[in-house]
């Protein structure tokens, strides 16, 4: 199974079956790395599904790291669907989670840099990078 999935998996995108991801996701619900590829898989099609997609996976991870990097993609793919309010709740998530001493800041920030960039927010890109010569233009 591993194998065949693992296949099938790096192949979306280059006529893989997008439907035997979402097959291998229902599955296997419990398996986060499933859930997050067809979430990547999804990505390429619809970034509101992804994102969702990506909050299940993150729900289903045991290490805090790959959690955390599954709520930043959805915060990312929730940006790209023009939500907005969905990617700042994720942010607002992740924020709770470094005061609790659970996630790494520069891990929030990059996170809220994905978010600027996707949704073409200049100004918080601006603030994130205050060495740029474009801060004082």
């Amino acid at each position: 199974m591993a194998f065949a999935y693992r296949t099938n998996s790096n192949r979306v995108g280059k006529n893989g079956n997008l439907k035997k991801l979402k097959s291998l996701a229902e599955a296997h619900p419990k398996n986060a790395r499933v859930r997050a590829d067809f979430a990547r898989a999804l990505s390429k099609y619809d970034s509101a599904d992804s994102a969702r997609a990506y909050e299940d996976a993150a729900g289903q991870a045991e290490d805090r790291d790959e959690r955390t990097r599954f709520q930043e993609r959805a915060a990312e793919q929730y940006a790209r669907a023009g939500a907005t309010d969905e990617s700042w709740r994720i942010v607002r998530g992740l924020k709770e989670q470094i005061e609790l001493g659970g996630t790494d800041e520069l891990e929030l920030l990059t996170s809220i840099r994905d978010i600027a960039k996707a949704d073409e927010d200049d100004d918080i890109l601006v603030d994130l990078s205050p060495e740029t010569s474009s801060r004082f233009e």
